[in-house]
């Protein structure tokens, strides 16, 4: 019989804590010939984490999500320890949601018709799963903040072409801890589709480009997915790490974003690294708000990378069209109220920053450029 955590029995969804129980799920999901949908999480979900979680259900048969607090992607001065740990909610935020995928929403009836049209069940989370550090790392794990074990530490995977830029360059431990675990759960879940946020993109494209390396098959490469950041009204994106935020940091905190945006309307005009001058100016004004304020805002990092390598943008590469809105062949996409850039044959840009508000860091980005190859 499937483990399940004594909380979860508060909650019409199973919650697998080891392999066993697991791998016994997934087995009957593959002889019933159902899709599995799969979204990682570390836990203290968000709307951010829902919006993945419904697209999940609105593509896939069944649902899984997991919920682990990966201890090897933590550096020696970040948050392991206090990092919210909220799995009776979590559970509670998934037992609530229920999608009725776009090909069953019901037709209207015509008037006269008499015999009743039957309505699609809504689909809902199938599964949790949410395993120990022991299940995780069977030979113990070594991480910026330690080893598990006396005797060493398990496999590692890591992709050096991707990971030491941008995020790397500030959190050098952090996307091998990411590849490794991603690794691991893709072996215990098998999942068809898996699904990112476009706030954490870089990670998204490490996850991509190690499935496309390691021949991976559940999932494969074009079926991780990268949703659209899901934001507050004040357009922060969305992180369960806003929770430290104080109220004067947290009316400071959209600005970061707001600077992205206005960079991307400069850049329509002027595709060139010209560009960052507009975040930089943006950032000598919120410095100045926040020293009124009495808050410590500090910028980390601010960067121009092709979609495809990360590599600094320093112009068009041969052959390769840059994303300008001001050349012809051009159009304007939306997607849920979002303006999209496109270009013919032009080739994505990613513009994106981290920012120090207080102790709280954050990241964000926008793509310039045709962002379907990415965001989809």
């Amino acid at each position: 019989m499937p483990l399940v955590l004594p909380l979860a029995r508060r909650f019409p969804l199973p919650v697998h804590t080891t392999l066993s129980s697991l791998r016994a799920w997934r087995s009957l999901a593959h002889e019933q010939r159902k899709s599995v949908g799969f979204v990682p999480t570390m836990g203290a979900l968000h709307d951010g984490h829902l919006s993945l979680v419904r697209r999940s259900l609105q593509e896939n048969d069944l649902t899984i999500v997991s919920i682990f607090v990966n201890p090897t992607q933590f550096a020696p001065h970040e948050d392991l320890s206090t990092y919210p740990r909220t799995l009776d909610s979590d559970l509670q935020l998934l037992s609530s949601l229920f999608v009725v995928p776009p090909s069953q929403h019901p037709q209207p009836q015509p008037q006269l018709q008499s015999q009743p049209q039957s309505q699609s069940q809504p689909r809902t989370v199938a599964a949790v799963f949410a395993p120990t550090p022991e299940v995780m790392y069977p030979s113990g794990y070594s991480s910026a903040q330690g080893t598990s074990t006396s005797t060493g530490s398990g496999t590692i995977v890591d992709l050096p072409s991707l990971s030491q830029q941008l995020e790397g360059l500030s959190r050098p431990h952090f996307f091998r801890g990411v590849s490794t675990i991603c690794t691991k759960l893709f072996n215990a879940v098998l999942p068809h589709r898996a699904y990112f946020g476009q706030k954490d993109i870089q990670q998204a494209l490490v996850i991509r480009r190690m499935c496309r390396d390691l021949l991976v098959q559940y999932p494969e490469e074009r079926e991780v997915h990268v949703v659209p950041t899901a934001r507050a009204g004040d357009g922060l994106a969305l992180s369960s790490r806003n929770a430290y935020l104080t109220p004067p940091e947290r009316a400071l905190a959209p600005h970061l974003y707001q600077a992205l945006l206005a960079v991307r309307d400069e850049w329509t005009r002027n595709p060139t690294r010209e560009v960052l001058g507009v975040f930089e100016g943006r950032m000598q004004d919120l410095g100045r708000r926040a020293q009124e304020e009495d808050v410590s805002v500090r910028l980390d990092y601010v960067e121009l990378s092709w979609g495809d390598t990360l590599d600094p943008y320093e112009g068009p590469r041969e052959g390769v069209v840059p994303p300008n809105l001001g050349q012809g062949g051009q159009g304007v996409r939306e997607r849920e109220g979002e303006q999209s850039l496109e270009v013919q044959g032009g080739a994505p840009v990613i513009l994106s920053a981290a920012l120090w508000v207080g102790k709280t860091r954050l990241i964000d980005n926008v793509i310039l450029g045709d962002d379907r190859g990415i965001v989809y």
